[in-house]
């Protein structure tokens, strides 16, 4: 099946959160980000407490975990990530 690989990172970042909401993740690597900083420019009502979303800043770099995903936990993932 098609896979895709997606850039974990915040909350993300936890293994054991990203198989209970994508039971296909499979770790890769772990990876950066060039150019971007990890910005917190928004607010979870579900959790109460900032959102992470990473913005351009030239010399920045994001540290991250690349999953693969198949392409049903990548609709799912967006879902629950608020994406698009």
């Amino acid at each position: 099946t098609p896979s895709t690989l997606v850039l974990a990172y915040g909350s993300n970042l936890s293994t054991e959160q990203m198989l209970a909401r994508c039971p296909t993740a499979r770790v890769e690597c772990t990876a950066t980000l060039p150019h971007h900083a990890l910005a917190f420019g928004g607010y979870s009502a579900r959790w109460h407490a900032g959102v992470a979303n990473v913005m351009p800043a030239t010399g920045q770099h994001v540290m991250g975990v690349l999953y693969r995903l198949e392409a049903s936990d990548l609709a799912t993932l967006d879902a629950y990530e608020g994406h698009p």
